[in-house]
């Protein structure tokens, strides 16, 4: 009995590690954001993609004299290539938003944006 523990224990051992997401959270203007990237991108590209997500939240935050919603999650996807895209946003009481960015994204493609 015990060897199929341990053998169903080893099986299981590495969907649990796929399991595990790379995420972050933000509190601004009263909202919280949480970010769930769906691969751990470089630490380079992260702080980007955390940078541009802030500059995003605090417009938002400015224009409407807060956050307009108490709680997003932003699934962001990242793929080969480069540039940000497939933007979608979805929910008000459950606000969703997935945002593609490529793994060869440079600063000044977060600054257009």
């Amino acid at each position: 009995m015990r060897w199929l523990l341990f053998l169903a224990l080893i099986h299981l051992a590495p969907a649990a590690s796929a399991v595990a997401q790379d995420t972050a959270q933000l509190q601004i203007g009263g909202g919280t954001i949480d970010i769930a990237f769906t691969s751990s991108p470089a630490e380079p590209l992260r702080t980007m993609i955390l940078n541009w997500i802030t500059t995003a939240a605090r417009s938002v935050s400015t224009y409407y004299e807060k956050f307009p919603v108490r709680h997003v999650n932003i699934t962001v996807e990242i793929h080969d290539g480069r540039g940000i895209n497939s933007g979608r946003a979805s929910g008000w009481e459950h606000a969703h938003i997935e945002i593609a960015v490529g793994r060869s994204t440079s600063a000044a493609e977060f600054s257009d944006d």
